[in-house]
């Protein structure tokens, strides 16, 4: 890295330091004080340093929003307050088309946001783009299907962003690669996301929920691998007026009676029950449960939101998996570790989750409700929400986004300045 500028006091090690935990917009800034400080903001090893400190401290979400008669917009949130940072644009400029057209998130990895954007001629486009630097870049055209569904994330080990769809019929899975800006035809799929797209990238896999069990896309080998076992069994599925046909029998807690609205499941004495699968095919389980993947501690974990087939009132179970082989194929079964089971006691429809500094959150549709669950002490509660987040409705798609400087071949700035035309 080139030497910033002599200094009695700071080392170029040290400014170094300091300029990594500065944010984007006044990085940007900076550049323009002279061609030492541009050099080095653009240096790769400043780029990693910087990129690597934000994982490490970061707090935000990106999300899609939508308010009642306006166009939908994103959103970057800070988690530890739930309050709105900023409303973002769009990943195109300002006069690019006639009218907004309908924008949805796909995904997000080292501050590179994925946007999927439909016309009013059906067509789609997908952009990559930074909000921090505010470049993107339109991915090459893929052939239209009706029903596909959409992964983004980051392949560690050819530090390559990658764009993955699936679709049905006929069945196909296709994966764009930002080194080679191309896409690629894989091995056909047996499965396709039941929750219309992938759900999280961890360690470069990508993973969702399919309707035979987990399914998860190895970025750097390019393969799709179906039907891996999810951590459910349930009771006697031959008998409708079972109770506990819709119970997990793995340690958690299904007493009825229980009147703790956040009451969180011990082990007792189901230690030697293994965990069952879950049987995406039975039409009362589909209706009946949301199931999500998320990162958990860097690793994957699942959460599970049902109901016991009583009443509308919903449980969460969240499941970590105990080893990745089962990820790559080859046979290895999955194997999990219930860490939590917790009594809701509310009706409400499960969105999506995710870590923050060691809780599991939960977010709800209907009343919109955000949950915290602390993994260690068992514990959960309802989080408050800023005024200005209870106004942002509809939420669908929730990512984590780390504000970075990381540029894409291709990318062009998108200009948002200028006025618009009526």
């Amino acid at each position: 890295m080139p030497p910033i500028r002599p200094n009695p006091t700071l080392s170029d090690d040290l400014i170094t330091e300091i300029l990594a935990r500065v944010p984007v917009k006044s990085l940007l800034r900076f550049k323009s004080v002279s061609k030492t400080w541009l050099s080095l903001i653009n240096h790769p090893a400043f780029l990693k340093s910087q990129l690597l400190h934000t994982l490490e401290t970061n707090q935000t979400l990106i999300l899609s929003r939508f308010k009642r008669y306006e166009e939908n917009r994103f959103l970057l949130l800070d988690t530890d307050s739930r309050t709105a940072l900023v409303d973002l644009n769009f990943p195109y400029s300002r006069d690019e088309f006639s009218y907004v057209p309908t924008s949805s998130l796909v995904g997000s990895a080292n501050g590179i946001v994925c946007v999927a954007v439909d016309f009013v001629d059906l067509t789609t486009r997908l952009y990559l783009w930074n909000p921090a630097t505010r470049h993107s870049k339109v991915i090459p055209t893929f052939r239209d299907v009706r029903n596909d569904a959409l992964g983004f994330g980051y392949d560690p080990v050819d530090r390559d962003y990658k764009v993955v769809r699936v679709g049905a019929p006929p069945s196909f899975a296709e994966v764009y690669s930002c080194n080679t800006n191309v896409w690629s035809k894989v091995s056909d799929p047996v499965d396709v996301p039941r929750n219309a797209d992938f759900d999280v990238c961890v360690n470069g896999f990508l993973c969702g929920v399919g309707e035979h069990g987990m399914m998860v896309f190895d970025l750097n080998k390019e393969v799709l691998n179906c039907a891996i076992k999810l951590p459910v069994i349930y009771g006697d599925d031959n008998d409708e007026n079972d109770d506990d046909a819709y119970g997990y029998d793995a340690g958690g807690d299904n007493d009825e009676n229980n009147d703790d609205v956040y009451d969180v499941a011990e082990d007792e004495d189901d230690d030697d029950e293994e965990p069952g699968v879950i049987e995406f095919y039975d039409p009362r389980v589909i209706e009946s449960n949301d199931v999500r993947i998320i990162e958990f501690n860097k690793s994957i974990a699942v959460i599970i939101v049902w109901d016991d087939g009583l009443n509308d009132d919903k449980k969460i179970n969240l499941w970590t998996l105990d080893d990745e082989a089962c990820l790559r194929g080859g046979g290895v079964e999955a194997s999990w570790t219930l860490m939590f089971s917790i009594d809701l006691g509310m009706p409400l429809d499960f969105i999506h989750g995710y870590s923050s500094n060691g809780d599991i959150v939960i977010i709800l549709d209907d009343a919109y409700v955000w949950i915290s669950c602390n993994v260690d002490k068992k514990e959960a509660k309802i989080l408050p929400l800023s005024t200005g987040m209870a106004k942002h409705l509809y939420t669908r798609h929730v990512y984590k986004y780390t504000e970075s400087l990381v540029l894409i071949a291709g990318f062009e700035q998108v200009n948002w300045n200028a006025p618009e035309s009526r």
